[in-house]
């Protein structure tokens, strides 16, 4: 009865043996070395089932990380270059709103001075041009005004169109 049991083990086995003359000598020789033989099969068969899952994770993550989209901060400063978060603006305040721009890609194709800006209620009185602060970062300064534009807030879009996803943040002051 013993070996009937062993038989049917190595049955059930031989998928995860290498070679199925293995398991037969074994099941002749020893039950103990069919044991060990099919437990050392399911041990490699999982670690290569784990090393597999590992890689399609690190692929999936390196994909995904470079999928972001640019990124875009704003730093609004007082006329003595003193960085301000006022509550809330008035029509004729004038400000410095320091844009910083940083590319995700590392190789983008799109120039800097494509950047597009949308304004609502703030125009912009003097703007200085795109400086490489290094490690494709870049900031710009804008001199702005509020302007009355009819509504509670007034905003700064800034928009930056390619086929890696882009930017698109926007800046708002309350009124």
């Amino acid at each position: 009865m013993f070996y009937v049991s062993i038989i049917l083990v190595a049955f059930f086995a031989i998928p995860f043996a290498p070679k199925s003359k293995k398991i037969i000598f074994c099941v002749i020789s020893s039950p103990r070395k069919l044991l060990i033989s099919i437990k050392t099969n399911l041990i490699n068969n999982t670690l290569l089932k784990m090393k597999k899952l590992f890689i399609t994770l690190l692929i999936f993550c390196a994909t995904a990380v470079s999928a972001f989209a640019c990124s875009i901060t704003f730093e609004l400063q007082d006329s003595k270059g003193k960085t301000v978060k006022p509550s809330k603006v008035k029509v004729g305040e004038e400000y410095v709103l320091v844009v910083q721009f940083e590319t995700t890609h590392g190789n983008c194709g799109i120039a800097v001075e494509n950047t597009k800006f949308k304004l609502d209620g703030i125009k912009v009185e003097k703007a200085s041009d795109w400086v490489d602060i290094g490690n494709e970062v870049y900031t710009r300064k804008l001199k702005i005004k509020i302007v009355d534009n009819n509504k509670d807030t007034a905003s700064i879009v800034v928009v930056r169109e390619c086929g890696r996803g882009g930017a698109l943040e926007s800046f708002v002051l309350k009124k």
